[in-house]
Order: structure tokens, then C-alpha cells, then sequence
């Protein structure tokens, strides 16, 4: 498939698909095998990059362009898998992402009981020493003996 063939089943214009790829560092050749015609990855790019910025459609032309675009791919197996293996990408990708956000999540809880448990203890020993004089070690002062009773 050529770059003119995608550009008319994404709904684009040649020049949209040279500009996202420019925008996000991409290289059209290599994208392309040695007869010029992209290849699977290629396609996959290309359509990660253009299902990625829908949102920065409008509501009413993301609506008109899904349609569009739905229809597209009906007609286009090669493009459906294309499209269906970016979201599978990106999918895994943000899995893996939250997966390590999850684990990190969980050592600052874990990290924070800790840090709980050594506090309430530490009250706890603070309110034995303030309201129980035999484990604190004090003991009576010389005019407390003189003038104790019993």
C-alpha cells in the first residue's frame, strides 16, 4: 500500500500523514520497503498515529470521521489488523504503566503502616512514662520520703 492508498482510507490528506510523522520523529523511508510500498509495521504507525489524536478532532468531526473511517476499514483487512494491533500496543503499554504505578503504590502503603505502627507505639511508651511513675524509674525525693505517710 502506498502512502497515497493510506491517506485515502484514513481520510487524509498526504501531506497530514508527512506532518504526523515529522511531529513525532518518524522517517517515511523507513516505513517503507525496498518497492516503496509501506509495510505492516508502516501501516501500524501510521494508524496508531492518527486513532491516538482523534480527540483533537472536534466531537461532530470525530463522529463524522469514525463513521468514515469505520467504513474504511470494513473494505480493508490489512488496515483493520494495522489498527487493531496499535490499540493492542497501546493497551499493553498503559497495562504496564499502571501495573508498575500499582507496585509503587503499594510500597509507599506499606512504607507509611510501617511508619504508623512506629508511631502509635512511640505514644503509647509516651503515655505509660506520663501517667505510671514505676515505669518511668522515677523515684521519691528526699522531702517526699520526710513527709510520706504510711
Amino acid at each position: 500500500m502506498t502512502v497515497s492508498e493510506m491517506a485515502a482510507r484514513l481520510n487524509v490528506s498526504k501531506s497530514t500523514i508527512y506532518r504526523r510523522l515529522k511531529q513525532n520523529g518518524v522517517e517515511i523511508d523507513d516505513l517503507r520497503d525496498a518497492g516503496g510500498q509501506l509495510t505492516t509495521d508502516g501501516m501500524n504507525m501510521i494508524a496508531a498515529l492518527f486513532d491516538a489524536t482523534a480527540s483533537d478532532v472536534s466531537r461532530d468531526d470525530a463522529a463524522t470521521s469514525h463513521a468514515t473511517a469505520s467504513a474504511t476499514r470494513e473494505n480493508d483487512p490489512a488496515l483493520t489488523i494495522a489498527v487493531l494491533e496499535a490499540r493492542l500496543e497501546a493497551a499493553t503499554d498503559t497495562i504496564t504503566r499502571l501495573e508498575a504505578d500499582n507496585d509503587d503504590l503499594k510500597r509507599q502503603l506499606a512504607a507509611a503502616m510501617d511508619a504508623l505502627a512506629r508511631e502509635q507505639a512511640d505514644r503509647q511508651h509516651e503515655r505509660l512514662l506520663l501517667t505510671d511513675p514505676a515505669a518511668s524509674g522515677r523515684r521519691d525525693g528526699f522531702f517526699r520520703r520526710l513527709f510520706k505517710r504510711g
